[in-house]
């Protein structure tokens, strides 16, 4: 007698999550399941990438979100995982993350992109890798929740001093004030800023704030801010 069901055994449901979506995006793969986002390097990258390379989202009519493949679930990711290989964080790939609230971030990641983690208002606090030599504009100064940025020691680039991230020019010991996360000065009316800073062992002058204007990139997240010193 032939049986009209399968022989092979359906997998139970249970073990289906429904939320699981992989994909190849320049030189990365991505995968999404239960609030977690992995970004891996890619073993076959599309045209144009090298392996571990993210793309950068340029906006088109002042909106680069649509482009993003991950854009459906950026209001429930609440963790993104970078493995080690990955080499860059694209321009404007994780914009408007609202409940993202943690980063693992390997020491092969060398640069941030432009507004990369603007407006990612649930995370609390950012740690640039010793490799890291290219931080855009804007990254962190829309993320309200953030009270934490910190540098590794072993970084010759940046430095970061009372959660002041400040880029540095070894060619002549100075540096400018390069971002300031917006939870860290959303408050304040006065802004200090230090005539030098040390970092490891060497002293630099400061010389400037990033574009230099109150509404600048660099303070955009300090509302309140009346004068700086």
């Amino acid at each position: 007698i032939l049986s009209i069901f399968p022989t092979t055994a359906l997998a139970d449901e249970a073990d289906i999550d429904p939320q699981v979506d992989d994909h190849i995006e320049g030189g990365i793969e991505w995968n999404y399941a239960s609030g977690v986002l992995t970004i891996s390097v890619a073993e076959t990258p599309q045209d144009g990438y090298d392996p571990g390379q993210m793309k950068d989202y340029t906006p088109t009519n002042a909106d680069a979100r649509r482009d993003r493949p991950w854009q459906e679930y950026a209001s429930e990711v609440t963790k993104i995982v970078f493995e080690e290989g990955v080499s860059n964080i694209g321009q404007r790939t994780f914009i408007e993350f609202t409940a993202l609230t943690d980063l693992e971030i390997p020491d092969s990641v060398m640069s941030y992109g432009t507004n990369c983690f603007h407006t990612c208002t649930a995370l609390p606090s950012l740690h640039i890798g010793k490799q890291v030599s290219e931080i855009g504009q804007i990254g962190i100064s829309g993320a309200t929740g953030m009270t934490s940025l910190t540098v590794d020691a072993e970084n010759t680039n940046y430095a970061a001093i009372d959660n002041y991230l400040y880029r540095l020019n070894n060619e002549n010991n100075t540096a400018i004030l390069w971002q300031v996360p917006a939870g860290v000065v959303a408050d304040e009316t006065i802004l200090e800023i230090p005539e030098t800073i040390d970092w490891n062992g060497n002293s630099y002058t400061i010389v400037g704030i990033g574009d230099a204007e109150k509404d600048s990139y660099t303070l955009s997240g300090a509302k309140a801010l009346e004068k700086i010193t």
